[in-house]
């Protein structure tokens, strides 16, 4: 039985200090310790290590009782084994998967009573996000194919309340739903199209019970986070890429872009009110840390040259 968070970072770290170069413009900002998870040097295929970087400064102090956890919760101040799509608003829950073979239960725990019980039945599930009511999920069918192999196709979005009572039907599409905030779930792609198709960006409203497509960018597009207000960010990829601020349908505004080989905003993501940090990633043996807030837009806090270094929470 594998126990598994509904969002997994796929990275590595070690203890030692990672050499940390100036940005080409670097922000201004009061002192800040973000959580993060440092990599080993190179491509960082070692063990990982979560702790805090100081922002400005750029020093990685180890975290003594991460005990094994992936993100940090502010509001208890402690890690746990989740992701930030896994954690209720309150940071008094968090959501987790046991897989068994194809086959998935979830399981809600609660962080101050140390307690742990299944969410809805099993099934073939994808979590897509969790509010301080319900935990949002994919369900799912597995198609094989000769070119591709094994992929995953969306059969519609479900609520599973958390006070056990009946999981509810939400939509019957084949979209990838991916974050919940602000009363929506949100989407991007279509899942099963591996040839990566242009798509939208689209929210289904949880009290209206309403779909609405947000942004139509004409190109692949991937969503990375949601603040707490809704605001979607979302990274087109066509040749060159660029991160859209994207605050309602018709509303996006262009907040960065990169050539397709270079450092680029990514997640793992942490959302702070109207905040959000990003990790990057890169074809290069470069990362970054970048922050975007609605005063000064989106600014790369830090850049590293030997190691990678992913957020792992917001500041402390």
């Amino acid at each position: 039985m594998n126990r598994i968070a509904l969002a997994a970072f796929a990275l590595v770290a070690c203890s030692t200090a990672p050499t940390a170069e100036n940005a080409a413009t670097k922000p201004s900002l009061s002192s800040c310790r973000l959580a993060v998870i440092q990599g080993s040097p190179g491509q960082g295929s070692g063990p990982q290590t979560p702790g805090f970087l100081t922002i400005p400064g750029d020093q990685f102090i180890p975290a003594a009782d991460a005990d094994g956890g992936l993100f940090y919760d502010r509001a208890l101040k402690r890690w746990i084994p989740a992701g930030p799509q896994s954690l209720t608003p309150d940071g008094r829950h968090y959501i987790y998967a046991d897989h068994v073979g194809s086959t998935s239960t979830f399981h809600v725990v609660d962080l101050a009573a140390d307690a742990d019980r299944v969410v809805g039945p099993p099934g073939l599930w994808v979590g897509a996000g969790v509010d301080d009511n319900a935990l949002y999920a994919m369900r799912v069918e597995f198609i094989e194919s000769q070119a591709y192999g094994t992929t995953e196709k969306s059969l519609g979005l479900w609520k599973l309340p958390l006070d056990g009572s009946a999981p509810v039907q939400l939509t019957s599409d084949s979209r990838r739903w991916t974050w919940a905030a602000a009363g929506g779930v949100y989407g991007d792609i279509t899942t099963g199209d591996v040839a990566g198709a242009p798509n939208d960006i689209a929210r289904f409203d949880l009290s209206t019970q309403k779909f609405e497509v947000l942004y139509e960018p004409g190109a692949r597009a991937r969503l990375l986070a949601v603040d707490e207000k809704g605001t979607a960010f979302v990274l087109t990829e066509s040749g060159d890429e660029q991160l859209w601020r994207v605050s309602g349908p018709n509303a996006a505004i262009k907040i960065w872009a990169g050539t397709s080989d270079g450092i680029r905003p990514e997640g793992p993501v942490a959302v702070d009110g109207s905040e959000v940090w990003f990790s990057s990633s890169s074809m290069r043996t470069t990362w970054a840390i970048f922050h975007y807030s609605p005063r000064n837009g989106l600014e790369q806090m830090a850049t590293f040259s030997d190691r990678p270094v992913s957020v792992a929470g917001p500041c402390t």
